[in-house]
Parts: structure tokens; C-alpha cells; sequence
């Protein structure tokens, strides 16, 4: 998945490099967040008050926060704009120890994405489909264990909407699944929907 990835974006780089052509506006560095939700529980923190549970707080393969960085090719002679962005997602959550009610424990799940989106801008707004490669998917805790995952392709579809050239606000929509290296474990489903920003220059 991660080679048709790179290949998508190299068939559409030589339309895009024509259309930018004497345009040195059309290549922008940036970066951005975002927020997530979605996924399937992958675990559960207690938390304590006054020697009494007072809520608990889970852990999800598809939440919480995205950041990343990257290029973007937008030719102002040209509809079509590609994306690439490397980021780190995650999710954490903190509690007390179930048996002991005093100790802190945290856990969390982290992953490494590769995006590469194409879009079609219409004017302000913008509709791409893409793919995603999550490198190192782990589940960790407090106590130095970890749960790691093989590394996952899946894909995306984002609507985009730019008051200018510099910022673009996105609502998305990712499909993707977690397989664990050890097969007696089930997959976990890490779909999610997400809003976002990112900053260009």
C-alpha cells in the first residue's frame, strides 16, 4: 500500500509540476492538528477520588490528536493539489491503580502516519481521496509494557475548506485496521472521523 502511495503521487507529480511551471507559489511547506474520534476500546483507566471510582476513561484505536508536517503542491493555473504530511497520533489517559486506588498509571496508543491526499479544489473548497501508511502502531502503559501492532495501510477521504492560500480547515473520514504481530490476537478496527487544521507557507 505504501508503494501505491508513492505512486500515485508520482503519476500526478509531472501534471502538477506543468501546471506550476514559473510558479514558485505552488510549492508551500506547513503543518497542522487535528482531532479524532472512533476506533475500537483498546483498554480502560480507573480514576480515583477520595479512595472511590469516580469515572473511567478509555483508550481508542481511532482517537485523539494528529499532528504533522509537510508539502503541498497547489499551481494556481490548476483545479488538482496534492499532499504529503508525515504526523503522530495518539491517545492517553490517565488514573490510579485498580488494586491500590494511590498509585498513577497512564496508558496509550500511538502510531506514525504517512498521507498522501490528492485533492480537486472548487474554488475556496476542496475534495481529495487519499491513502495512509501508520508506521509502528503500539498500545503502552505506565509500567513499560506495550502491545505492538504491524504497521497498517488504510485510506482517506477529506473535504477541505480555505478562506486563503495560507490556512485550510478539513473534516475527514479514515478507514483503517490494526493487525497485531501475534495472529491469536483479533485485528482492531482504528476507522475514525476527524476535523482539522493546517498552516502553509
Amino acid at each position: 500500500m505504501i508503494k501505491q502511495a508513492c505512486g500515485a503521487a508520482l503519476l500526478l507529480c509531472p501534471l502538477l509540476a506543468g501546471a506550476a511551471d514559473g510558479d514558485a507559489s505552488a510549492w508551500q511547506f506547513g503543518g497542522g492538528f487535528g482531532v479524532t474520534m472512533g476506533g475500537d476500546e483498546l483498554g480502560t483507566v480507573h480514576v480515583f477520588h477520595n479512595g472511590e471510582l469516580a469515572q473511567s476513561e478509555n483508550i481508542r484505536a481511532g482517537r485523539l490528536f494528529q499532528v504533522d508536517a509537510g508539502v503541498r503542491l497547489r499551481p494556481a493555473n490548476s483545479p488538482l493539489m496534492l499532499q504529503m504530511t508525515f504526523g503522530y497520533h495518539y491517545d492517553s489517559t490517565n488514573g490510579k491503580d485498580l488494586a491500590t486506588g494511590t498509585k498513577d498509571v497512564s496508558a496509550y496508543f500511538v502510531r506514525y502516519p504517512l498521507e498522501v491526499l490528492p485533492s480537486i479544489r472548487f474554488d475556496r473548497h476542496s475534495l481529495g481521496v487519499g491513502l495512509r501508511y501508520d508506521f509502528a502502531p503500539t498500545l503502552g502503559a505506565s509500567d513499560d509494557t506495550s502491545f505492538k501492532f504491524k504497521d497498517a495501510a488504510g485510506g482517506i477521504v477529506e473535504y477541505g475548506y480555505s478562506p486563503n492560500q495560507q490556512v485550510t480547515f478539513g473534516l475527514r473520514f479514515v478507514k483503517i485496521k490494526y493487525k497485531p504481530h501475534d495472529t491469536s490476537f483479533d485485528s482492531v478496527d482504528g476507522d475514525h472521523y476527524g476535523v482539522n487544521a493546517k498552516f502553509w507557507f
